[in-house]
């Protein structure tokens, strides 16, 4: 079972320098009284930032020898977080593998504002296994029922570094590293899911509020932007579901088009709003209600290699963790052989694990 303590404040950096760099944390420092003074003169190679609570300072080292010439104020975060219950989460794990929650904080980047936080991480069996993927310490965060994605590099110079979180570990090795998360707005609260049950559910969550901040334009428009079909399609007898699934989780046909990919031939794409009210979380690619199966010629179609295309496809929000009623835009792509061939489509199962629905797709040059 997870950890906590009772402790709630909020913690401001102020850099040096010609730049301004806040960063908020989260509860999980300590402080020890002292008075705020400089420990490093500008131009060493690092900076000694001074954190500030009240009466109380922490001293925290930040490398940012790197950056300094290139952190402006559009780093600056104004935003405040804190957690639910003044309750402080400070472990996920068991006895086999263990990760201590040192900090946690809200900073921004130039992948947006990211939700990031400090482990020490441990594992004490023989067999080697890295923090991220260490299903005892599984950490996921979701905002507004929808899971958030890590930036798509490993680390920016002196922001974030979750490198090590990919570092196998064994035989009481410990490491140090963080986990991040680009924030869907600096408004919505964050539910953290950490570590794993013996049911297979999350064994604790907490809430992490976040004051300061601000709505953040929903991108899944532009990235999900329809296209027109490069060959003319139409459903035999017109039975194509509007929306699949059942109660707890489902899926609404938007659009479906037929398109020329130059890496992949022609491919089926599917636009779908997936929602999920349970609150375990599932994705909609392996979500078994909403299952959708392509054939043609008889034979089972695959999906690309890779989850996105530029300008023509992109279902890698099929995999993203969705609950609590959230909803997801998204598509399902699959590979075409011929484009003469009539597709034939199951749309979801029944409780007798059947398709819900049994249709076809004609296909003919525009």
């Amino acid at each position: 079972m997870g950890k906590y303590m009772k402790r709630k404040h909020t913690i401001r950096i102020t850099g040096l320098l010609c730049f301004s760099f806040f960063i908020t944390s989260c509860g999980q420092s300590s402080a020890t009284s002292a008075s705020s003074v400089i420990k490093e003169a500008v131009n060493t190679d690092s900076i000694k930032q001074i954190i500030s609570e009240d009466n109380e300072t922490t001293d925290t080292a930040i490398d940012v020898s790197d950056q300094s010439s290139n952190l402006t104020t559009d780093k600056v975060s104004n935003v405040t977080c804190s957690w639910e219950d003044s309750e402080v989460p400070i472990e996920v794990g068991n006895d086999n593998s263990k990760a201590l929650i040192k900090d946690t904080r809200i900073v921004n980047s130039s992948y947006g504002t990211l939700l990031i936080m400090d482990f020490t991480y441990t594992n004490n069996t023989t067999q080697a296994s890295d923090f991220i993927n260490d299903s005892n310490c599984d950490v996921k965060p979701y905002q507004n029922g929808i899971e958030l994605d890590r930036p798509g590099i490993t680390s920016e110079a002196g922001v974030y570094d979750y490198s090590d979180a990919f570092t196998n570990v064994k035989d009481g090795g410990i490491i140090n590293t963080q986990l991040v998360w680009v924030l869907k707005d600096t408004m919505n609260p964050v539910e953290i899911d950490f570590g794993i049950d013996s049911n297979y559910n999350p064994a604790y969550s907490k809430t992490l509020t976040l004051t300061g901040g601000k709505d953040i334009e929903d991108k899944q428009d532009e990235s999900q932007e329809t296209k027109e079909s490069d060959y003319n399609i139409s459903w035999l007898n017109d039975n194509v579901p509007e929306k699949i699934g059942n109660d707890n989780s489902y899926a609404i046909l938007k659009n479906t088009s037929v398109l020329k990919s130059p890496s992949y031939g022609i491919v089926l794409v599917m636009d779908f709003e997936y929602t999920n009210n349970l609150d375990k979380a599932r994705n909609f690619i392996n979500n078994t209600p909403c299952l959708v199966k392509i054939y043609q010629n008889g034979v089972e179609l695959d999906s690309p290699g890779n989850t996105s295309e530029q300008g023509i496809f992109d279902y890698s929000n099929a995999f993203t963790g969705v609950k609590n009623g959230g909803t997801l835009k998204t598509q399902l792509v699959w590979v075409l052989p011929d484009d003469k061939s009539p597709v034939e489509v199951e749309f979801g199962l029944d409780n007798n694990y059947k398709p819900q629905y049994d249709c076809t797709l004609n296909i003919s040059e525009k």
